[in-house]
């Protein structure tokens, strides 16, 4: 109900208003939701539009409306997500099932997405063997999507593991708070708060 509802004030991760706006938007209520939430709030996944589409498709598929995306092969690669990449393991999926390259090459484009260049060099010429492969298989303007979509995570994505175990720990803080209100607000005043200044905590706790 508190995750549901954005009463997250305090909780780990779950606390600022964007992250609350998005899990009342999602009406969030289990794990693996809020799992695909901690990733799809990060910064390359929400201003490359494809917070708003995970948003959109999430409620698409919960009300069984059929989803059209860029393209079929997208939607099975990423089934968990709705065709929308959230996660960073997401880009070596696309890169080595629509793009035909190979595992290795995959990571590479992962490692100059998020700026961990082997080589420049090296990154270019996978760029460019994606190009070529898909040339043969998907339209132009399908191809420019895809890696629209690739590019936009630009090292800012979290692994899905990363983003899983954020989730546990705010739970965990939801958990206390949901039971143990006003104990967990006194934690976490003595422990200096979190994204706000002590003095909303209060203000929670008083509530």
């Amino acid at each position: 109900d508190l995750l549901r509802n954005s009463k997250a004030m305090g909780c780990f991760y779950v606390e600022s208003p964007a992250m609350r706006m998005l899990l009342e938007k999602l009406k969030c209520d289990d794990y693996l939701t809020l799992v695909a939430a901690s990733s799809i709030i990060r910064p390359g996944v929400a201003s490359s539009g494809m917070m708003k589409a995970y948003i959109e498709r999430f409620h698409m598929n919960k009300n069984g409306v059929k989803i059209e995306s860029i393209h079929p092969l997208m939607d099975e690669l990423m089934a968990d997500t709705f065709g929308v990449m959230v996660y960073q393991e997401d880009v070596i999926k696309v890169a080595n099932g629509f793009g035909k390259l190979t595992l290795t090459e995959a990571d590479v484009l992962r490692r100059g997405m998020s700026g961990k260049y082997r080589s420049r060099e090296e990154f270019q010429k996978v760029k460019d063997k994606f190009f070529e492969n898909c040339k043969a298989l998907y339209e132009q303007h399908v191809t420019d999507r895809v890696w629209y979509e690739i590019e936009s995570f630009a090292g800012y994505s979290f692994a899905k593991g990363h983003s899983a175990s954020y989730a546990v720990e705010s739970y965990q803080s939801l958990f206390l708070k949901a039971h143990y209100p006003l104990e967990f607000m006194v934690g976490v005043i003595n422990n200096f708060g979190g994204f706000y200044k002590t003095e909303f905590y209060f203000h929670e706790a008083r509530m």
